[in-house]
């Protein structure tokens, strides 16, 4: 019971921390270990993983105030916001021109700080049987000049 009280409390905490605003400059990425799911047949996890829509990198200028869409950005990709610092993008049976199946694809984004940005991208796939991969991503402002504009 104190575990699941502790949790609540952490939760709620996070859900009305001050929004973080990233800092402008040069940013770059990195994926974490990709986890797919049992009914992917070989070689389907690396391609799934490759149609996540893609991650931008070097001189950014974020909107004040944040929006995803400055670091992850794709047509097909909706995003809401679920707290000051958590946001969610979900595209049910997207089409990518690269790809002939419908695709469900899923982002979590959270701003851990002024520097960096933590993402969980999943992509599945319902044909032709059940394979879905996720990958976790990192964003981190790198040393260098501040972007231009704002």
């Amino acid at each position: 019971m104190l575990v699941a009280t502790l949790g609540l409390a952490a939760s709620a905490a996070a859900e009305t921390a001050p929004a973080i605003q990233p800092e402008d400059g040069r940013w770059g990425w990195t994926a974490g270990t990709a986890r797919s799911s049992a009914g992917c047949m070989p070689g389907m996890a690396e391609t799934l993983l490759q149609l996540l829509p893609q991650q931008k990198t070097g001189l950014v200028t974020f909107e004040r105030p944040f929006h995803p869409r400055d670091i992850i950005d794709h047509p097909a990709v909706q995003w809401q916001q679920r707290g000051p610092n958590h946001f969610v993008a979900v595209a049910r049976g997207a089409s990518l021109a690269s790809f002939p199946l419908p695709l469900d694809v899923e982002y979590h984004l959270r701003v851990q700080s002024p520097t960096h940005l933590h993402a969980d991208g999943t992509v599945a796939l319902g044909f032709p049987q059940p394979c879905s991969v996720s990958a976790p991503f990192e964003f981190r402002r790198q040393a260098g000049p501040a972007a231009p504009g704002r």
